[in-house]
């Protein structure tokens, strides 16, 4: 029973701790696109988030200061999908070409006895691997990874009021 009581208070005890109030430090987003409550939208880059007020410079160098209510989304540049396609790419070539060699590997018992053959097997194998991650790293480096910057501070408090009618 004592156990019990024990562990009640220390879980109780933490989310007391945890809310903590958290200081006003800006928080850099660093490449972002800005959509406004009213639709537009703005890119730029060195942007800043506090509680208060969000600053950054647009794409065409004017100085940006924006009030977190006047904000409907917020996104931040994470860089390309180019290592994950390289990844996808070498993986997609080792397994074509490992499927074809294993093919001639069973209708010809020898074949990976042969030296030679296991040569050009090896060769094969990383000349796919190297191509399909060329190949890949091109498509993914054409493609942005974004994510939804929240516009709440860690430890900062808000209400959220839930509606539901049928």
């Amino acid at each position: 029973m004592a156990m019990l009581v024990l562990l009640t208070g220390l879980v109780v005890g933490v989310p007391g701790e945890a809310r903590a109030q958290a200081s006003d430090e800006p928080r850099a987003v660093g490449e972002f696109l800005l959509i406004g409550k009213d639709g537009e939208r703005i890119k730029g880059h060195g942007g800043a988030l506090t509680s208060t007020r969000f600053t950054g410079i647009s794409a065409d160098g004017q100085k940006l200061d924006f009030l977190p209510d006047d904000i409907g989304t917020l996104y931040r540049h994470e860089g390309s999908y180019a290592g994950a396609g390289a990844m996808y790419g070498a993986g997609f070539g080792l397994l074509l070409t490992g499927t074809v060699l294993l093919r001639y590997g069973i209708e010809d018992s020898a074949f990976f006895r042969d030296e030679s053959a296991m040569g050009v097997s090896l060769g094969l194998l990383g000349g796919s691997a190297l191509l399909g991650a060329l190949v890949g790293l091109a498509i993914g480096a054409g493609q942005s990874r974004w994510s939804v910057e929240p516009l709440v501070a860690p430890g900062q408090q808000v209400s959220l009021n839930l509606s539901h009618s049928l």
